[in-house]
């Protein structure tokens, strides 16, 4: 895969490190970085907003993104339970993300999460208010 391809799209598999901040810049570590993998755009009702923001980037590419906690089910919709553990002890965390890599996803990768976003409902606890 040449480099041009390394970009965040619908059914590419991203690898974020993730660390919580406490202060809009980002700072005051809340936390430990962490690293989340999902496909991207496999959502029931299309991209989350979380994936709005990442869309279009390649690796080293980085963001803060502010997250209040009674919004990160909006914010995250099907992601949500990938960062529970980040924003359940705080009442508004800026995340600061990096792209660690964009890869092809195998298709028993996206067919997992296909399944995983359609269980996603509004009783299914993560926060998604059934997006």
């Amino acid at each position: 895969m040449n480099m041009d391809e390394k970009i965040v799209e619908p059914l590419k598999k991203v690898t974020l490190s993730v660390t919580p901040g406490n202060a809009p810049d980002g700072s005051g570590p809340a936390g430990p970085t962490q690293k989340v993998e999902f496909i991207f755009g496999v959502g029931p009702r299309g991209l989350a907003p979380f994936e709005y923001e990442l869309a279009g980037m390649k690796p080293g590419d980085k963001l803060t993104i502010p997250v209040v906690r009674e919004k990160a089910g909006e914010v995250f919709c099907h992601l949500q339970p990938l960062f529970c553990g980040m924003t359940a002890h705080h009442e508004c965390l800026y995340l600061n993300v990096g792209i660690t890599d964009v890869t092809d996803a195998q298709h028993r990768e996206v067919i997992r999460a296909l399944a995983g976003a359609a269980a996603c409902g509004s009783d299914c606890g993560c926060g998604c208010g059934g997006h």
